[in-house]
């Protein structure tokens, strides 16, 4: 099991140095502490396993001159960079030098520090694994070339006269690929195109018509049907021998097996559009709420203008803070650190802060009903689960104009429900029959953990979206 990360705290205030180190083992942390920046360089130079807590402002360097230091001595370390006032400078200067996060020391500064730290863990965690699984498919690729290379390569020569094939030998390293010895090849003159998977046909006709017509044609990738059934890719190359008048007199192929390469490139293909959906869904479900909600206190603001109604400075006051909000969003999710906690628990307390925020954006009563502790053990399913009830209350506030949306989450044995249900005039594109895209991104994100989602619409009743799963992961079922 690998170890924990070393919090390596550099502070020069020796109290609050103390003091961080103490919250942070509280919640789990392994801690060091160091006071000035020539020690840390040296404490850090010394670790494999660290992340650095870092003071921009100490007695002797800056942040910036310890990460400089760092970098000369070819050691590379993720950080926190800390200050005393909020500076964008600062942060956008760090942040390009390789900076995790960026923290201002202030009310509240401590209090989310454990949540910090622990996110930067966890995000770590998963590079590393990415990391790993990318050396593994490398390694994978790297074996499969040097073991095609050696034997499941093989060769076969064309005699040809005329135009015509007069005579074709298959290397014996062709059963390796294919399954039939070149005694089978030699005996059925149209093996070698009745093998070739029915839809590639007729690439591999061209090509063999291009040859025998003396041109060099390119080399082509298809299937075949071993003769144990199993369908391979294969690359296929020819090179015609032509004689001092310009005729055809043969051409010699080869055969390479490609299947591990073509699967290795649809798995990393694969990653890449996974990871395109997350960004894509995590900027509908968390940018486009905070978006939303400015929009709509922004209505109300002009509305209020229009009429001539006296503003206070909370009014503006409301929106200013959305857009901090919308820009931290974005610049977290620039960074793919956007996630709930892996806690069992957490997605009661991330229910409870939905509606707290919902109630505060859209001025609409919302209610989190949760009878007893309700631990989620699936971790992944927290996240989709969160994500499906942020959905929920946006198509609410969107197309229903209810008066009050509650949410409610229950278990029994590893039966876990999740419903959520408003007043509202029902959705339209539901009473339609239609999907739009929050619709579908529900239906997606229930289908990856593997959950039964129902959807109810009615004018009259409102709108009922209710998620069921199964949650065995305690278990080890």
């Amino acid at each position: 099991m690998d170890l924990p990360p070393t919090i390596i705290v550099v502070e020069d205030d020796q109290g609050l140095n103390n003091l961080i180190q103490k919250i942070l083992r509280k919640n789990g942390f392994q801690t060091q502490g160091v006071f000035n920046g020539t020690d840390a360089v040296k404490q850090v130079t010394g670790s494999e396993n660290a992340i650095l807590l870092l003071d921009y402002e100490l007695r002797d360097m800056t942040g910036k001159e310890v990460i400089e230091a760092l970098e000369e001595k070819k050691c590379v370390v993720p950080f926190i960079i800390v200050t005393g006032q909020g500076n964008e400078q600062i942060a956008v200067e760090m942040m390009k030098m390789g900076a995790v996060d960026y923290l201002v020391k202030g009310e509240g500064f401590i209090d989310i520090l454990p949540h910090v730290i622990g996110k930067t863990v966890n995000e770590l965690a998963y590079k590393i694994k990415i990391l790993e699984s990318e050396k593994e498919l490398h390694e994978s690729e790297e074996r499969f070339r040097r073991m095609t290379g050696a034997i499941t390569d093989y060769t076969y020569s064309v005699s040809v006269e005329d135009g015509k094939v007069l005579e074709t030998t298959h290397s014996e390293a062709c059963i390796a690929v294919t399954g039939y010895s070149s005694r089978e090849f030699a005996n059925d003159q149209y093996l070698w195109i009745e093998m070739v998977y029915e839809e590639d046909r007729d690439i591999v006709r061209s090509q063999a018509e291009q040859v025998l017509a003396g041109q060099f044609p390119p080399s082509i990738e298809h299937r075949i049907v071993r003769n144990d059934g199993a369908i391979r890719w294969v690359e296929s190359t020819v090179v015609p021998n032509i004689n001092s008048t310009g005729c055809l007199i043969s051409y010699d192929g080869m055969i390479r097996d490609i299947t591990e390469r073509k699967r290795l490139e649809e798995a990393l293909l694969e990653i890449e559009e996974r990871e395109q959906r997350r960004i894509g869904q995590d900027l509908h479900d968390d940018l486009g709420q905070l978006l939303t909600g400015i929009a709509f206190k922004s209505q109300v603001l002009q509305r209020k203008l229009e009429k001539k109604q006296i503003l206070t400075i909370d009014n503006v006051a409301e929106i200013t803070e959305l857009v901090n909000q919308a820009k931290d969003q974005a610049r977290r999710l620039s960074r793919g650190l956007l996630s709930l906690e892996t806690e069992e628990e957490s997605l009661m307390y991330a229910l409870k802060d939905l509606t707290l925020n919902t109630e505060k954006i859209y001025e609409i009563s919302c209610s989190f009903t949760c009878d007893s502790i309700v631990p989620i053990y699936s971790k992944p399913a927290v996240t989709h689960l969160y994500r499906i009830s942020q959905e929920a209350v946006n198509n609410a506030v969107k197309h229903g104009r209810p008066s009050h949306i509650a949410i409610s989450l229950s278990r029994v044995d590893d039966k876990v429900e999740l419903t959520i249900k408003d007043d509202g005039t029902g959705n339209p594109k539901i009473l339609n029959g239609s999907s739009g895209m929050g619709l579908q991104i529900m239906h997606y994100r229930s289908n990856m953990i593997g959950a039964q989602l129902d959807v109810r619409s009615d004018t009259d009743s409102g709108t009922e979206i209710k998620c069921s799963f199964s949650d065995k992961a305690k278990a080890g079922l």
